[in-house]
């Protein structure tokens, strides 16, 4: 929260990047337009997102795009109010279904926690881009601005993390998620991040944008075995009963009945 706080208090720098960045970004993207597909050709991703996109209750669904490439890796980009997600095409043919809904919903859930912006700027600050004194005319704050958004943005990736759980609700899915991630990261220093450093493991992150992936399996192992978990899990629970009571069919044997029925006229079981 406070790396968060230290971001809303530059609004005005934050406001140049997000007409500066992001604009160079969506260039650099129309650049690869020919070799992005239209996630509403896959009929799996599609069928996939929504219900991802059902489960944490979205407000509107982005645009998804599938990229071709042999790395397995998706990301968000744009803005809170205009947000798009690129997934890798390997993401389809080595992940499971499970798999790839906790990708999808992890992206997701950046987009419904409002990460977009943040997201996007600290990617390209990440990437080894310089402030400029003379444009910015303050450049003591590209430090500060530069960790904070680093800071946040790995906190982030652990809100995003626990969204993928609460949608797949199983956590071997998500440990196997993430070692697909490692071996098919096409990144030969990740696969280190599971490698013990002891001391170094903060000084690792401090300039990443995720947090090690062995510190994610932790946080996240942590987070299933807590009330909290169970408490959110029990209202998508009831949500989703809720909703499969509203069914013009019986979630039981099938036959039709009316969609404000509580008991199936056929074989009388209550359908929430």
């Amino acid at each position: 929260m406070d790396s968060l706080k230290t971001l809303k208090a530059l609004a005005p720098l934050t406001g140049f990047l997000k007409d500066s960045i992001i604009k160079e970004i969506e260039r650099s993207l129309l650049k690869q337009a020919s070799t992005l597909l239209d996630a509403e050709k896959y009929p799996r991703l599609r069928r996939l997102i929504r219900e991802c996109a059902r489960l944490l209750c979205l407000k509107r669904l982005p645009k998804v795009f599938v990229r071709p490439s042999n790395v397995l890796n998706a990301f968000t980009f744009g803005t809170d109010e205009r947000a798009a997600v690129v997934i890798n095409s390997l993401a389809l043919k080595v992940l499971t279904d499970e798999e790839l809904k906790a990708l999808i919903s992890h992206e997701l859930a950046h987009v419904k926690s409002e990460h977009v912006l943040y997201h996007t700027i600290a990617e390209y600050l990440a990437g080894g881009v310089t402030l400029s004194a003379s444009i910015l005319g303050f450049a003591q704050v590209a430090a500060p601005i530069r960790l904070a958004l680093l800071s946040w943005y790995r906190n982030s990736e652990v809100t995003a993390d626990r969204a993928s759980l609460l949608v797949v609700n199983d956590l071997n899915v998500i440990k196997s998620f993430f070692a697909k991630l490692l071996f098919f990261s096409g990144n030969l220093k990740k696969k280190a991040d599971l490698s013990e450093s002891g001391m170094l493991d903060s000084l690792l992150e401090l300039l990443r944008t995720h947090p090690l992936y062995k510190n994610r399996v932790k946080r996240i192992t942590e987070f299933y075995n807590s009330r909290r978990f169970i408490a959110v899990r029990r209202k998508i629970d009831l949500r989703e009963r809720r909703l499969t009571a509203l069914s013009p069919r019986c979630r039981f044997c099938g036959a039709k009945k009316p969609v404000t029925a509580v008991f199936c006229p056929e074989c009388g079981r209550c359908q929430i």
